[in-house]
C-alpha cells in the first residue's frame, strides 16, 4: 500500500514538471514569435526569470511583461500571474495625471466627501472614473471630449484592469498569453487607443485627417473586446 502511494506521489510530482515544462515552452515560443513580429526586444524567459518585451510599436514607446503577485496568507496564499502591457505618452499634460476606473471602494469614499476627483466632466464619465494627481487645462478640456471618454471606457471594458499613471496606459489580465496573434491583437487595441488619444490631448482632429476608420470607436470594438476577456467585472486596479 505505501509503495502505491509513494508511485502515485511521484507520478504527480513528474506530472506537475512536465505541464510546467509544456507551458514554459508555449509561453517561450509565442513571445519569441510577438518579438519577430513586432520588432520589440525579447527578454527573461525560462523557470527563474519572467518573459519580457520592450520597443517602440507603431512609434509608440511600449513594454509587455508578466508580473506575479502573492495573494492570501499561510496555507491559504496562492499566487496569480498577469500579462501587462504598458503604453507610453509623448504629451507632457499625462505625466502628472492618474485615471483609474471607481470601484466600490472609491465610491464610498466620494460619498463621505473623500477621493474627489481632480475633473468634473458633467457626463457619465464621471461615474465611471477617477481622476487625480496633476491635471493641466489640457486634459482637462480632452477628458470632456466623447471620443477621448470613448476609448479610455474601451480600455476599461477591454481588460481586467486598467489604469493611466505616470504618463503611461497600463491595462492587464489574470492569465498567463501563451499565443502570439492573441497578445498581438491586445498590443495592437492598446497603440491604437494610446495614438487616438495622443492626436485629440494634442488638439488635432482626426475627421480632418480622414483617420477616424483607423481607430474604432469603443462601441464598435466593445464585443470584440470582450470576446477576448470572459468573465471581466469591472472593479478596482489592484496593482
Amino acid at each position: 500500500m505505501e509503495s502505491l502511494i509513494i508511485l502515485f506521489i511521484m507520478v504527480v510530482i513528474v506530472g506537475g514538471i512536465g505541464v510546467s515544462v509544456y507551458q514554459e515552452k508555449r509561453t517561450e515560443e509565442a513571445w519569441t514569435e510577438v518579438a519577430d513580429r513586432t520588432g520589440l526586444t525579447k527578454s527573461g524567459g525560462g523557470f527563474f526569470s519572467k518573459h519580457r518585451l520592450d520597443g517602440v510599436y507603431r512609434g509608440i514607446p511600449v513594454q509587455i511583461f508578466i508580473r506575479s503577485e502573492r495573494r492570501g496568507s499561510g496555507k491559504n496564499s496562492s499566487t496569480v500571474h498577469f500579462t501587462t502591457i504598458e503604453a507610453e505618452f509623448s504629451q507632457p499634460a499625462w505625466q502628472g495625471a492618474s485615471i483609474s476606473p471607481k470601484g466600490f471602494g472609491t465610491k464610498i469614499l466620494q460619498f463621505f466627501g473623500a477621493a474627489k476627483s481632480a475633473v468634473e466632466t458633467g457626463t457619465d464619465f464621471d461615474s465611471q472614473f477617477v481622476v487625480s494627481g496633476v491635471v493641466d487645462e489640457t486634459l482637462t478640456e480632452a477628458l470632456k471630449d466623447e471620443t477621448v471618454q470613448d476609448q479610455l471606457h474601451g480600455l476599461r471594458n477591454g481588460f481586467q484592469n486598467f489604469r493611466v499613471e505616470n504618463g503611461a496606459v497600463r491595462v492587464e489580465n489574470q492569465e498567463v498569453v501563451r499565443d502570439a496573434n492573441r497578445l498581438i491583437r491586445y498590443l495592437e487595441r492598446v497603440v491604437d487607443r494610446v495614438q487616438l488619444l495622443e492626436e485629440r490631448v494634442g488638439g488635432g482632429s482626426m475627421a480632418a485627417m480622414g483617420m477616424e476608420d483607423i481607430f474604432p470607436s469603443a462601441g464598435a470594438a466593445e464585443s470584440d473586446w470582450q470576446s477576448e476577456y470572459v468573465g471581466h467585472e469591472a472593479g478596482e486596479a489592484i496593482w
